[in-house]
């Protein structure tokens, strides 16, 4: 393959804890390996901050990050009173930054990890670039308010799009269509589930695991429905007076949970742990006896993967792709979002049935297997190729 410039985008920060993060990271490292030269880009938020402009761009097999002004909800200030042009200047300057690093790098493709509306920039300031969505979960599945229709106008102007579940790729499809017939074909949407590093996070032969220990890895975001896990703890420890609780992560709900864990009367029986790094985070999970994803909605988390990949078995909602990565039959618990009590019932279950724990636990594992990363890497390089071979362009590589 003739190596290509890409330009990997997020509106997320991206050396911060999460699956989008992680896939993102994963995908600039897995291109540059690939022989690709490779921009990471995203925002930085403060307007006054320095923004070092590169004094070189990345050459093949290289990886270059580069901060660019946030896109995200830019609008002119076109209200009264009437803008100064210093102000129209200062409200464009984003946008000029934007055409000026595609102009400088020339990519051949760009790939949006996370779209949101301000990201509608990258299709009309692309040039002869191919845009490639790469959609996680919220952002097509729960969209700012004011991003729905630009989101809609994004995806019927990319050249493919990427979905972590099959459910998220309906989504996708009713989004862009908006009830209207296409005219013309549309850019194939294509699942690649997300991928994880199986020799990483397998349980190592003489790890020891509490037997009523629950863990649950995410951002605590009201959209991961920790507050639900701890109402169906605080009903579960009446049946189990053993259960404990460790949530990693952290996030703007940290507070109201830490009040609402109090308010239950939890005390130690839940442990708000933080941000752990990976290392960290394989170890409590080999020390835990089940995995518990309360989401209210979701893709295909990739925290989930990791903990069946660790060999625990997981308690999960039916949202999002979570119950078809768990398989046929289930390589774990199906609950129905928002019910605590159904949450503490099936944990009850589980936590008093060892050798059901054992054998979900085992077939997590098999489970686990079919989202190697490596795979999920090489089908999403692919898939830039593909797209960036479909639009006429300039020569690949300078």
């Amino acid at each position: 393959m003739t190596p290509l410039r890409v330009l990997l985008y997020t509106p997320v920060v991206p050396t911060e804890a999460g699956g989008v993060q992680a896939v993102y990271r994963r995908t600039a490292a897995f291109l540059a390996a690939r022989g690709h030269a490779v921009v990471r880009a995203w925002p930085i938020d403060d307007p006054a901050a320095p923004e070092p402009r590169p004094r070189r761009w990345p050459s093949p097999g290289e990886v270059l990050t580069l901060r660019l002004p946030r896109l995200e909800d830019r609008r002119l200030p076109l209200g009264r009173p009437r803008p100064t042009p210093r102000g129209l200047l200062h409200a464009a300057d984003p946008l000029r930054r934007l055409r000026s690093t595609l102009r400088g790098f020339r990519p051949r493709v760009v790939d949006v990890h996370f779209p949101r509306g301000g990201t509608r920039w990258f299709a009309s300031s692309r040039r002869r670039a191919a845009l490639v969505l790469t959609c996680h979960g919220s952002d097509l599945l729960q969209p700012l308010p004011a991003d729905a229709a630009r989101l809609r106008a994004l995806l019927r102007r990319a050249d493919r799009i990427i979905a972590v579940s099959a459910g998220l790729a309906e989504r996708a499809e009713t989004l862009r269509a908006g009830g209207h017939r296409p005219a013309f074909p549309r850019a194939p949407v294509e699942v690649i589930p997300n991928g994880v590093d199986l020799a990483f996070w397998r349980r190592p032969d003489d790890a020891a695991a509490a037997p009523a220990a629950l863990a649950c890895v995410g951002r605590l975001e009201r959209v991961k429905g920790h507050d639900v896990l701890l109402r169906a703890l605080a009903r579960l420890r009446a049946s189990v007076p053993a259960a404990r609780l460790t949530l990693v992560g952290d996030g703007p709900e940290a507070p109201a949970l830490r009040s609402l864990a109090a308010e239950l009367g939890l005390g130690d029986a839940v442990r708000f742990a933080g941000r752990l790094d990976p290392a960290a985070t394989a170890a409590l999970l080999h020390a835990s006896s089940v995995a518990v994803m309360p989401s209210r909605s979701e893709g295909l988390p990739l925290a989930l993967l990791e903990a069946m990949a660790a060999g625990l078995p997981p308690v999960v909602t039916r949202v999002g792709g979570m119950p078809d990565a768990l398989g046929e039959p289930p390589a774990g618990r199906i609950v129905a979002p928002e019910d605590p009590a159904a949450l503490a019932a099936s944990l009850a279950a589980l936590l008093a049935d060892p050798a059901a724990r054992a054998a979900l636990a085992a077939a997590a594992v098999r489970r686990a297997a079919a989202f190697s990363a490596a795979a999920a890497d090489l089908r999403h390089a692919e898939v830039l190729e593909e797209a960036a071979l479909s639009r006429p362009g300039r020569s690949p590589a300078r």
